[in-house]
């Protein structure tokens, strides 16, 4: 996925999530998240252990919680998400000396299962109810805004100067770096039809 500011959007997943602002946000193959300045609260999305109805996940999660920990949920209750449905378990865990917020919500996508993992001190605790319920499908604009670089290769019109292909192809090489990937002279003049490597930005979807 790509984040803009405290925003992270997955265009293959079509999911858009809104973390705290000020929070410091990580995005790695595996889970996207964030932590708060001072490290005691973060929100983590990543994909569910097992699959299935989230009301069943969330019903077998409790049940095993409290057997475990000794641990009841404070709240259960199922969220509609214009992604899918989702169910969300809050617990107040008081055996620190804070109490702390935790949040787990799974959600039922088109493709998969995923899940969030928010917890931290108590004070936090609507930042991070916010966050996870922040989850939704990317708007049209959002997902136009996503690009890609890509390598690509075009014909040169005959006596054209690799900073002439370059303004007229919309190249993000610099004509240094052009001349060095297509092994020419910085001084190089074009030849008809002859192809030459440009970077090239270019939409996501289309």
């Amino acid at each position: 996925g790509v984040l803009h500011d405290q925003q992270f959007m997955q265009p293959d997943m079509d999911i858009s999530i809104n973390f705290p602002d000020g929070w410091n946000v990580v995005n790695t193959p595996i889970f996207v998240g964030a932590f708060a300045p001072d490290h005691q609260a973060l929100i983590i999305l990543g994909s569910a252990e097992r699959p299935g109805s989230v009301a069943e996940i969330a019903a077998d999660f409790a049940t095993e919680l409290s057997s475990a920990e000794g641990l009841e949920a404070a709240t259960t209750e199922s969220v509609k998400l214009d992604i899918g449905p989702a169910y969300l378990v809050h617990l107040v865990d008081a055996s620190a000396e804070l109490p702390t917020s935790i949040y787990y919500m799974w959600i039922n996508t088109r493709n998969t299962t995923l899940r969030f993992i928010a917890t931290g001190a108590d004070s936090f605790r609507n930042q991070l109810r916010d966050g996870i319920l922040s989850l939704r499908s990317m708007t049209s604009e959002e997902k136009a805004s996503i690009a890609n670089e890509c390598i690509r290769t075009i014909a040169a019109n005959a006596g054209e100067s690799i900073q002439q292909l370059s303004a007229r192809t919309g190249n993000l090489f610099s004509p240094e770096m052009t001349a060095a990937v297509n092994g020419l002279p910085d001084n190089t003049i074009l030849k008809q039809h002859q192809l030459i490597k440009i970077l090239s930005r270019e939409a996501y979807f289309r």
